[in-house]
């Protein structure tokens, strides 16, 4: 690193995920730099800013990004920040900026913990300190928040905050007697089959009747609500009903919509094959009704212009209204497609053991874990016949070992061919985390950025090689993505909702889902 710190080039780096009164703007930190900056000489060349990007989610952050780049290509000596863990919370995030920084002589030097050069064996270790420190505090305060919503949640209890359900008035408690009825009326006519859903749909736009959020309403909100547990008072928790102990429901301490005997028959209806059907839409496009319109929160399709193709707001293909004023949302579909497969890939690289919960993880991860001890006991077995021990013997133990590991990889083989999100994760978790436990000090880190790297492209093209219904599944089940007016990625909102590690902040906001619906726009 530079010996002088005087007169050096500063560039500063400003992020914050959300409002929050105990972090400093994005406005306010800058301010704080550039007083430090000044204090140490530093003449300040450029400002990244990343405003309301979490660096817990391995969302795509566009300052960070150029930030690096700019690093690399030598623009300026010394990396600003209010704190350390305004750089990012995530571990892989950490080490790819030290190195960077190494390669480029590039120190660091932040408000509250002052000047780290990251080539040292002490700022390696500060650094790598208060990152483990600030992913520890949100873990910890993901798990305490998850803990105390559970404990209301079997009480019974609607939790605070978030959106007001449908039906109901702002305490979750009591109905609201005009929505009420208008919900009740609809199990009703649906279930008589006075109306279809696309005619309740209609009806209530055609009545001024709003969603929660104020947006009109579409087929997919109708369903929603009808499909929506608490209606009979059942408790939803993480996508399932709540049970107690004894095995019975926990029974929500609001007011029931609907009768148990009709929501029963509506759900029949909703779910028969005849239905189903009767709509035959095959998307062709990979965000096509997976994303949704900042403008109306109404899904986006795909469509092909003359020279390109793009997604725009469903609203333009005649579904769900039209509101004067309003500027509904189109994109080009390689500016929507691309953040969000970097996104699919982050939340498969950074998250961590456990946090996506799928019981074929955990068979893929036994299986891995069994077929390594296989392997090794077959190598001993091996050594001992050049020994000349009993070669009868450790020949029947050797087949014996080959049949358990042919039987193990036909259970990976099936678990990847019904389970594209599985397979992904934790094959990349396999080959990733295994070769990082091998490197036993930060300065063989530069193995561990290539081996990052070389994973990270082999999950884009393993997902590119996956069929597009095996693609969207895995979108569908990561990912929540907005897009907003504007021009470019930039105005492209996504928010991980299974990895609840990576989106900490976020992870009780589908509280209210049906767990027997996947997670759709809210009502």
């Amino acid at each position: 690193m530079k010996s002088n710190i005087r007169n050096r080039r500063a560039a500063i780096y400003c992020r914050i995920s959300k409002h929050n009164d105990r972090v400093p703007k994005v406005e306010e930190q800058e301010a704080l730099c550039r007083k430090t900056a000044k204090a140490a000489g530093y003449d300040v060349v450029v400002v990244y800013v990343d405003d309301g990007i979490s660096a817990s989610k391995g969302l795509n952050r566009p300052g960070w990004n150029q930030m690096l780049a700019d690093a690399q290509a030598g623009k300026f000596d010394v990396l600003m920040a209010q704190s350390d863990d305004r750089f990012t919370r995530q571990t892989m995030e950490k080490e790819m900026l030290a190195l960077t920084c190494v390669s480029a002589a590039v120190d660091w030097h932040t408000v509250n913990e002052g000047l780290i050069n990251p080539s040292t064996a002490e700022g390696g270790l500060r650094s790598g300190l208060s990152t483990l420190l600030a992913n520890y505090e949100t873990r910890r305060k993901s798990e305490r928040q998850r803990q105390a919503n559970d404990a209301v949640r079997a009480k019974g209890r609607p939790l605070a905050g978030g959106d007001r359900p449908f039906g109901y008035e702002a305490d979750k408690v009591n109905r609201r007697p005009a929505e009420a009825n208008l919900v009740r009326q609809a199990y009703i006519d649906y279930l008589s089959g006075e109306k279809t859903l696309s005619r309740i749909r209609t009806d209530w736009n055609n009545d001024g009747v709003l969603t929660t959020r104020g947006k009109p309403w579409d087929i997919a909100k109708v369903e929603k609500v009808l499909r929506r547990p608490r209606n009979i008072r059942r408790v939803v928790s993480r996508g399932e009903l709540l049970k107690r102990d004894d095995g019975r429901f926990v029974i929500g301490q609001w007011k029931s919509l609907i009768d148990i005997k009709t929501y029963n028959a509506v759900q029949a209806k909703l779910d028969s094959p005849s239905r189903r059907l009767t709509r035959q839409h095959v998307p062709k496009w990979l965000m096509s009704g997976l994303a949704t319109c900042g403008a109306c929160g109404g899904p986006m399709r795909g469509f092909q212009r003359t020279k390109e193709s793009a997604y725009r707001c469903a609203v333009h293909d005649g579904q769900g209204i039209k509101e004067e004023g309003v500027r509904h949302v189109s994109i080009v579909t390689h500016d929507l497609d691309a953040p969000v497969v970097e996104s699919v890939v982050s939340a498969v690289m950074l998250s961590p053991e456990g946090a996506v919960p799928d019981p074929d993880i955990k068979v893929l991860r036994n299986a891995y874990q069994r077929l390594s001890k296989i392997s090794e006991q077959r190598a001993r077995l091996l050594d001992l016949m050049e020994d000349d021990e009993d070669v009868a013997d450790i020949r029947t133990k050797r087949r014996d070992l080959k049949a358990e590991a042919d039987d193990l990889q036909q259970t990976i083989l099936d678990v990847q061919a019904r389970n594209a999100r599985a397979a992904l994760i934790t094959d990349a978790q396999h080959a990733l985390w295994s070769r990082q436990r091998r490197t036993a000090d930060f300065m063989a880190g530069a193995s561990i950025f290539e081996e990052a790297a070389e994973v990270k492209a082999g999950l884009r093209a393993r997902f590119a090689a996956l069929s597009l219904d095996q693609r969207r599944s895995l979108v569908a089940a990561l990912l929540t993505v907005t897009v907003e007016n504007g021009r470019g990625r930039g105005r492209v909102k996504i928010v991980h909702k299974v990895a609840h590690d990576l989106s900490a902040e976020n992870h009780d906001g589908l509280n209210e889902r049906s767990a027997l619906q996947p997670a759709a726009s809210a009502s």
